[in-house]
């Protein structure tokens, strides 16, 4: 298996300039910072602007939420750039069952993005799950 050489999301730094120059000197795949989908979904400009993809550069938007209904109304106004490559969720435990939440990111407007999905347990969902 060929090694891809990634950048590490950044916060603030990984803007679309950025993420080119990265790409032009090795790196296959570049990360926007993360974004909010609640304020996705209420179009927030501000979060807009963190997943802008202004080139043809490999970019996957990384996405933070646990609410479908924010997905669905989020990726309903979606259009993918030639630059983008999918989806990185990072996405807290919540009532909503995983499969439902990568099947809604795959079927929202015929989209076919890869996902790929991160967990993260805060001290509260921890106490819920694992008494």
């Amino acid at each position: 298996m060929k090694f891809q050489l990634m950048l590490a999301p950044m916060e603030g730094i990984a803007d679309n300039l950025f993420r080119m120059l990265c790409h032009k000197y090795g790196a296959d795949l570049t990360f926007t910072g993360i974004a909010r989908v609640s304020n996705l979904a209420r179009q927030k400009q501000g979060e807009l602007e963190k997943i802008l993809i202004l080139n043809t550069t490999p970019t996957q938007i990384q996405l933070a939420g646990a609410k479908i209904s924010e997905y669905e109304k989020f990726l309903a106004g979606f259009k993918p750039t030639k630059g983008f490559r999918g989806f990185n969720l990072n996405i807290r435990f919540s009532e909503e069952p995983l499969s439902l939440m990568r099947e809604t990111l795959h079927n929202v407007q015929g989209m076919k993005a890869h996902s790929e999905i991160q967990f993260s347990l805060d001290s509260e969902n921890l106490k819920d799950c694992c008494p």
